[in-house]
C-alpha cells in the first residue's frame, strides 16, 4: 500500500514541480492559490474589480508604503503603523474617524498589477464577511482605494498568536491565559474548542477554512480566540473539477496539510478536511512539532500524502493521542465525521481530566512496583507492596470518574495480576480467587495457576483432616477416666471375690476349680454389663476400642482357662499358673505390637506364675498380690494416658515413625 501511495505522490509531485515558484516555496508558509472555478462563481473577475465596490478613502501613509492618501476627499480612515504582512498584502492599524475607533486595514503590498493577489483578497473578504461569529474577526467594510485596489477593513484584534504561546512557555501573555488553568495543556485544549466553534459555524455556511494552524489563531488579552486568515477558504462542493491536474493550484500549509489538499481536487474536500487540520494542530500541541516534517517541500508533502499513524509516548494522554491519529487518518472515513464530533471528544477529555490524572499517577507507581518486582520478585520491599495497593486504588478511583478510561482499565489489570501473583506466592488461595473476580479481563493462565494452588491446598486440608482424625482415634487420653473407672470396678470385684473364696476355703489350694470357674463366669458377665453401660466412653476412639476389646478378651480368656481347667481336672494351682501365663503372653504381645509400657505388666505376670509353680504354698499371697498389682497398674496407666500406641509418620499414617 505504501509503495502504491508513493508512486501516486510521485505523479502528483511531477505535476506540481513544473511550477518552479511552488517547488521553492517554504514548508511552513501558506500556499495561496484560488480555483478559477471559485473565482468565477464568486464574481471575482480581476478585470472588473472596481465594479459594485464602494470607494474607501485613506490617508496618513508614507510615499514608500505603496498607498496614496485620499484625493480631494476627507479620508475616514487614517493609517497608522503596519501590524502584519503577508506574501502579497500588508495589514495596518488604522483609526476610523467617523466612529472614533481602532480598526485593521488590509491592502495590497504595492501598486503593481497583481490580479491574483486582488482576487485572493476579495475572496477572503467575501468569505470572512459572511461569517459572523465570536471566534471569527468581523469584517467592517470592503472597497477600493484611489488606485482601484481592494481595501479590507476589519476589527482590530490585539493579542498574541497561538504559535507564539505554544513555543514560548515564558511569554508574558501566559499570565492572563493561565488565569483559567495552571496546566498549559488544558489551556490549549480550550483554544481548540473555541476553534471548533468557529469552524462548526463556517461549515453550516458551506465554508472550509483549509489552513488551520497555530499561526492563524490569535488569543486576545482577555482570552478571546480568533481564527484568522480565511484567504484559502473555499465553498464545499461535490462537483468534480474540470481543471487539468496541472492547473490545480495547491493551497494550505504543507506541514499541516491533509492528503486531499495535496491532491488538489475540491470535490474530495469536505468537513473532514478541516477535522484533519484540527488533528494536526492538536498534534503540535502535544508534541511541540508539526505533523509533517522534512527539509524539502516534496518530502513534507509526501508525509502529508501518506499520513501514517504517529506513535505517541506515554507522556501523551491516550485519549488525545487516539483523537490525533483518528483525525489525521489518510482514510477520511476513519476520521471524526464532523468538527462537532471532534469538539465533543475534546470536551470529553476535559471532563475526564481528573480520571486521567488519577490513572497517570497510578501508572507511575505501578511502573516503580513492576521494576522492583522484576529485580526482586516476591521478595520486594514492603514499600513496593504499599505502592501496588495505592496504584490499585488509584485505578479504581479513575474508573469511577470515567468508566471508559482504557489506561486505568489496563493499569488495574496489571496491578491486580501482580497482586494475584503475590497471593499465590504466599499460598493465600482465597485472596487470589477474590482478586481474580475483580480482573477487568480474564487471565486464563493466572486462573489456572490459582486453581492448581486451590487443588493442592484442598488436598493438604483433606490430609490434615485425616491426620487429625487419626490423632483423635489414637489419642489414649480420650475416655481415659472411663477406662480407669471400669478397670477399678473390675479390680474391686476381683479382690472381693478372691477374698470371699479365700475366706470360705481357708487357703488357695482348697478352692475348688468349679468354684473358680463359676466366679470367672460371673465376673465375665459383670464385665459385659459394665462395657454396655460405658460403651460410648469405652468405644470412643480406636485405642479405647482396642483396649476395651483387649480387656474383654483377657476376661474371656481367663474365664475359659478356669472352665477348661475344671473340665480337664486340673488343680487350682495349675489353673492359676495358666491364667498368669495367659496374662503374661497377652501383655507381652501388646507391648511388642503397640504399647511398650505393658511389658512391665507382662513381667509381673510371668514372675507370679513362676513363684506359684515353684512354691504352691505361696499362691495365697502371690495371686492376690499379682491381681492387685496388675489391675492397679492398668488403672494408673489408663487414667494418665500412658497407654499410648507407637507414633505414626505424619506424611504416611500407615508407616510407624522410626
Amino acid at each position: 500500500m505504501s509503495k502504491t501511495l508513493r508512486a501516486e505522490f510521485e505523479s502528483i509531485w511531477d505535476t506540481l514541480s513544473m511550477d518552479r515558484t511552488l517547488a521553492a516555496a517554504p514548508i511552513n508558509a501558506t500556499l495561496r492559490g484560488i480555483f478559477q472555478e471559485e473565482a468565477l462563481e464568486l464574481g471575482l473577475d480581476p478585470a472588473s474589480l472596481t465594479v459594485n465596490l464602494p470607494r474607501i478613502t485613506l490617508d496618513g501613509t508614507d510615499d514608500d508604503s505603496g498607498v496614496d492618501g485620499a484625493r480631494g476627499d476627507v479620508a475616514d480612515l487614517r493609517l497608522d503603523s503596519p501590524i502584519g504582512s503577508g506574501g502579497m498584502g500588508l495589514v495596518f492599524a488604522a483609526t476610523q474617524r467617523s466612529l472614533g475607533r481602532s480598526v485593521a486595514v488590509k491592502i495590497l503590498r504595492d501598486t503593481g498589477s497583481h490580479a491574483m493577489a486582488a482576487t485572493s483578497l476579495l475572496h477572503e473578504a467575501r468569505i470572512t464577511g459572511g461569517l459572523e461569529h465570536p471566534n471569527i474577526v468581523p469584517v467592517h467594510a470592503l472597497g477600493i482605494d484611489g488606485d482601484n485596489r481592494p481595501v479590507l477593513v476589519m476589527k482590530r484584534v490585539e493579542g498574541t498568536t497561538w504559535a507564539t504561546l505554544l513555543h514560548d512557555p515564558s511569554h508574558p501573555a501566559w499570565a492572563s491565559v493561565k488565569q483559567r488553568h495552571e496546566d498549559p495543556l488544558l489551556c490549549h485544549v480550550e483554544v481548540l474548542v473555541q476553534l471548533c466553534n468557529a469552524l462548526q459555524f463556517a461549515h453550516t455556511q458551506g465554508i472550509l477554512h483549509r489552513d488551520i494552524k497555530p499561526e492563524n489563531v490569535m488569543i486576545g488579552a482577555f482570552g478571546e480566540v480568533y481564527l484568522l486568515d480565511w484567504g484559502v477558504a473555499s465553498r464545499m462542493t461535490k462537483r468534480p473539477t474540470t481543471l487539468d491536474p496541472s492547473q490545480r493550484p495547491i493551497v494550505g500549509t504543507p506541514m499541516y496539510m491533509a492528503p486531499e489538499l495535496v491532491e488538489g481536487d475540491p470535490a474530495e474536500q469536505d468537513e473532514r478536511t478541516d477535522v484533519y487540520l484540527l488533528g494536526a494542530t492538536l498534534h503540535e500541541v502535544l508534541t511541540g512539532v508539526a505533523r509533517h516534517g522534512g527539509k524539502t517541500l516534496a518530502s513534507v508533502l509526501l508525509q502529508a500524502y501518506l499520513s501514517e499513524p504517529w506513535r505517541y509516548g506515554p507522556e501523551v494522554s491516550s485519549e488525545l493521542a487516539a483523537l490525533c491519529n483518528e483525525s489525521t487518518s489518510r482514510d477520511k472515513t476513519q476520521r471524526p465525521t464532523s468538527v462537532a464530533v471532534f469538539r465533543q471528544r475534546l470536551l470529553d477529555f476535559l471532563r475526564h481530566r481528573a480520571s486521567s490524572a488519577l490513572s497517570d499517577t497510578a501508572l507511575a507507581r505501578l511502573a516503580r512496583v513492576e521494576s522492583e518486582f522484576a529485580t526482586h520478585g516476591s521478595d520486594a520491599s514492603v514499600e513496593a507492596w504499599g505502592l501496588l495497593t495505592e496504584a490499585r486504588f488509584g485505578f479504581a478511583q479513575a474508573l469511577r470518574e470515567w468508566s471508559a478510561n482504557t489506561r486505568a482499565t489496563e493499569g488495574l489489570q496489571r496491578a491486580l495480576e501482580q497482586m494475584i501473583r503475590r497471593e499465590v506466592a504466599l499460598r493465600d488461595v482465597g485472596s487470589a480467587q477474590r482478586l481474580l473476580l475483580e480482573l477487568p479481563q480474564p487471565n486464563e493462565a493466572l486462573a489456572a495457576e490459582v486453581a492448581a494452588l486451590g487443588t493442592e491446598i484442598e488436598a493438604l486440608h483433606a490430609r490434615d483432616k485425616r491426620l487429625q482424625r487419626l490423632r483423635q482415634e489414637m489419642d489414649p487420653t480420650v475416655s481415659a477416666w472411663a477406662r480407669a473407672m471400669a478397670f477399678a470396678v473390675i479390680l474391686a470385684l476381683s479382690l472381693a471375690v478372691t477374698g470371699l473364696l479365700l475366706h470360705s476355703a481357708g487357703s488357695v489350694s482348697r478352692i475348688e476349680p468349679r468354684a473358680m470357674a463359676a466366679v470367672d463366669v460371673f465376673g465375665l458377665a459383670v464385665v459385659l454389663i459394665l462395657a454396655w453401660i460405658l460403651r460410648r466412653q469405652l468405644f470412643a476412639n480406636v485405642i479405647s476400642r482396642r483396649l476395651s476389646w483387649g480387656v474383654g478378651a483377657q476376661c474371656l480368656g481367663l474365664t475359659l482357662t478356669s472352665v477348661m481347667g475344671w473340665w480337664m481336672g486340673q488343680t487350682t494351682v495349675q489353673i492359676l499358673v495358666s491364667r498368669m501365663m495367659l496374662l503374661a503372653a497377652t501383655f507381652a504381645v501388646a507391648a511388642v505390637v503397640s504399647i511398650p509400657v505393658l511389658r512391665w505388666l507382662a513381667l509381673v505376670s510371668v514372675l507370679s506364675a513362676i513363684v506359684t509353680a515353684l512354691w504352691p504354698a505361696a499362691v495365697g499371697i502371690v495371686m492376690p498380690a499379682s491381681i492387685l498389682l496388675v489391675l492397679a497398674l492398668a488403672v494408673r496407666l489408663s487414667a494418665t494416658g500412658a497407654l499410648r500406641p507407637r507414633e505414626f509418620d505424619v506424611a504416611d499414617p500407615k508407616k510407624p515413625a522410626t
